[in-house]
């Protein structure tokens, strides 16, 4: 069945199968989106993409050509993830700034040593360069997490994790 056919099938009938033939339909898409958010998880992110393909499907209105229902679904699932993708983004800032302040508050920031003041300012230049992935590593390193517990919150291996570490301390 074509994608009109079946949102017109499901709006007159509400059988559930023909929802769960969209969602096969447009889950690569969803996939994709879902794996494209910051601080959420996949589950939490395919579950509020779905439910913007169940909310196009509620208010679609002419279900008379296919590629503009599919196009309407499209656009539906994109605009929601733009939502989240912001509402993630924001968060992971949030996040990344206050473990930022927590880090300099662990090293000591209210110390009037000139060489701590230095010493914060160089690691907060290179912090500034690193990518966040490699930044929320070392701020976890920093504030004495082993390899091992670091590699199960990031989901990462602890060879990665070993591997970054030996690469910061070659550099500096």
């Amino acid at each position: 069945m074509k994608v009109n056919e079946l949102v017109q099938c499901y709006l007159e009938t509400k059988d559930e199968q023909y929802f769960k033939e969209l969602i096969d339909i447009f889950e690569p898409l969803i996939l994709s989106y879902a794996h494209r958010l910051y601080y959420l998880e996949k589950d939490d992110s395919v579950q509020e993409l779905t439910l913007a393909l169940f909310e196009s499907i509620s208010t679609i209105h002419d279900t008379s050509d296919t590629a503009m229902c599919f196009s309407y679904i499209q656009s539906a699932i994109y605009h929601r993830f733009c939502k989240l993708y912001y509402k993630s983004k924001t968060a992971k800032e949030q996040i990344d700034r206050h473990v930022y302040i927590e880090n300099m508050e662990a090293l000591g920031q209210r110390s009037n040593d000139i060489d701590d003041c230095l010493f914060r300012l160089d690691l907060d230049k290179k912090l500034k360069k690193m990518d966040p992935k490699r930044k929320q590593i070392i701020l976890l390193l920093i504030q004495g997490w082993s390899d091992a517990e670091i590699a199960n919150i990031q989901g990462y291996s602890k060879q990665y994790i070993n591997r970054i570490k030996k690469n910061l301390l070659k550099n500096t």
